[in-house]
């Protein structure tokens, strides 16, 4: 498996289809001459495909690649963006004046790539320069492209002495040599196309071709998952790899309207999870979303991009689960998923959160002072105290995690804002991470409360002001060595068969 085919498949074998930027890669690339060949021969095929079954006219399409899944094998391979496509059409067809604001290269699958069928009909009724400029500025821009080269093809015929009246085929075997001494590289398609330019059918071979794509856009899809590529000589060092596709999973996660944000978590928390030390590294840093090149034709300036690290990555996922409490970093690295196919995979991965987030019902209403609890969640922390609590969250987030719980409930009433974790000895511990879950309010740190499973569902009904003076309750202050004290906890010998039992039956009896 080539490197970035061993990246991509790190974590739980899921569809996360994240977007790539061939000019990020090339960025963060020792080699980036190469790696751009490489990038492009794949491209030319793409092209090529487009080219004979559903593409009359040239323009511009995105360079933007992709990962998708095998459903059978669950390997994960690059593949040329279907999103890249669909946003490719937009900005030529200028889908509501898009060539005004700033070059994006995906747009999401939750757009309807039928709703750019009315611009198609305006691009039909387009019959001069002047109008092609001002309502399709990309495509005008492609179409001056092709004037400047049939300019060229022009003055090579005068100066070879070509008469007038000879056919294209036999002026492109006279001149093709010539062109390409002046860098001009055309294809005999291509050059019958220049050849014969003219601004009505030009609109009319271009609107035609997005009609074809729009039309067959599953078909084209089909395609780029059956044709997957790996790249060769990318000359990227791991590190920055897989700190760069954890940038790009952390992008899809703060993408407010997207269904299935979930399975984008588990990439980005195995990388701060295998190894920890990156939460607080500045190596390697990368420069990712720069712009060094005229893209689409627009007259976009270049842009430095951004430089990212392990760290300034960990504050804004930090940050993402602080508002998102419904996302969980759940650990899944001792799942052994071979064997098993995509369906069953998102089976697995559905039940298991479905046990995660289960409704822990445990105090009812009238059982405590609903006053003074108000109060509390409205509490304001300074902004150095809200740092320690955000640092003290993540510890505990990527802590109970990594101890590999039976199973997790999440608290209500009273208890919300506490997760309960239930060990396979037996022992279930209820630690707070919010005061305010719906609002994200960061906990202050709460006491830890532990007991054994059989006694769970009956103390946990019980006010926490009477759980701290009950024998059956131990009570662990967030201080000191309280994680080493947990270990020790759970690590006792207990009855694995009765906390199964203990658990199927509390979610089969709804006490949940």
């Amino acid at each position: 498996m080539d490197i970035i085919g061993d990246v991509i498949n790190k974590g739980v074998p899921i569809a996360t289809p994240i977007s790539i930027r061939c000019g990020d890669l090339l960025n963060i690339s020792d080699n980036p001459k190469e790696l751009r060949e490489n990038i492009s021969n794949e491209f030319d095929k793409y092209l090529r495909f487009l080219n004979e079954n559903y593409k009359k006219a040239d323009f511009e399409i995105f360079l933007t690649m992709s990962v998708c899944i095998n459903p059978e094998t669950l390997e994960k391979k690059l593949i040329f963006s279907p999103e890249g496509l669909v946003t490719s059409l937009m900005y030529n067809l200028n889908y509501r004046d898009l060539c005004k604001s700033c070059v994006v290269e995906t747009t999401s699958m939750d757009f309807d790539i039928n709703d750019l069928l009315p611009q198609v009909e305006k691009l039909k009724k387009i019959n001069n320069d002047q109008k092609l400029k001002k309502e399709f500025p990309v495509l005008y821009n492609c179409y001056k492209g092709m004037i400047e080269t049939r300019r060229q093809i022009e003055m090579v015929k005068k100066r070879l002495g070509i008469k007038p009246n000879t056919s294209p085929e036999k002026v492109y075997l006279a001149i093709s040599n010539e062109l390409r001494k002046n860098n001009v590289f055309i294809s005999i398609g291509s050059f019958l196309k220049i050849y014969n330019l003219n601004i009505i059918q030009y609109c009319k071979d271009a609107a035609e071709s997005c009609e074809n794509i729009i039309n067959n856009f599953p078909k084209i899809e089909k395609y780029l998952e059956e044709n997957a590529f790996t790249l060769n000589a990318v000359g990227i060092s791991k590190e920055k790899l897989e700190l760069y596709f954890t940038y790009r999973f952390l992008k899809e996660l703060e993408i407010d309207h997207f269904d299935d944000k979930q399975n984008f978590v588990y990439y980005v928390a195995n990388y701060f999870r295998e190894n920890p030390v990156r939460k607080n590294s500045d190596y390697p840093r990368i420069t990712i979303d720069a712009v060094t090149e005229n893209r689409m034709g627009l007259d976009i300036k270049d842009a430095d991009g951004r430089e990212i690290t392990p760290k300034s990555l960990y504050q804004e996922f930090t940050e993402l689960l602080l508002k998102n409490p419904e996302l969980k970093p759940v650990n899944f690295n001792d799942v052994d998923f071979s064997g098993m196919s995509l369906d069953e995979v998102n089976e697995f991965v559905t039940n298991y959160l479905k046990t995660y987030t289960v409704n822990w019902e445990i105090i009812p209403k009238g059982k405590y002072d609903e006053t003074a609890y108000s109060i509390f969640k409205r509490s304001k922390h300074t902004e150095v105290d809200y740092e320690r609590l955000k640092q003290l969250f993540m510890e505990k987030v990527m802590f109970y995690n990594e101890l590999d719980p039976y199973m997790c409930v999440e608290g209500k009433k009273t208890f919300d804002g506490y997760i309960g974790y239930i060990f396979s000895n037996g022992i279930v511990i209820l630690d707070k991470f919010y005061d305010n879950v719906e609002k994200g309010k960061v906990s202050k740190g709460d006491a830890i409360y532990y007991m054994k499973i059989e006694d769970f569902y009956r103390l946990s009904h019980y006010p926490k002001r009477e759980l701290m003076k009950m024998p059956e309750v131990g009570r662990i202050i967030h201080k000191g060595n309280w994680m080493d004290t947990i270990r020790n906890i759970i690590n006792q010998s207990g009855d694995g068969m009765k906390t199964s039992t203990e658990a199927k039956q509390l979610v089969k009896d709804n006490n949940y």
